[in-house]
This record gives structure tokens, sequence and C-alpha cells, in this order.
């Protein structure tokens, strides 16, 4: 999520971790 996050730049951060939530939940 944070090598992600910071590959992709703080405003893909929220879209990252949506995404991220539904691979894992």
């Amino acid at each position: 999520d944070e090598v992600l996050a910071a590959d992709h730049g703080v405003e893909e951060e929220a879209g990252d971790i949506f995404f991220n939530f539904l691979l894992f939940y």
C-alpha cells in the first residue's frame, strides 16, 4: 500500500487503498 501510494502520489493513495480493500476483503 505504502509503496504504491508513494509511486502514484498522494492523490492516488485514496483510490489505491480502496482498491486494496476490495482485493483483501
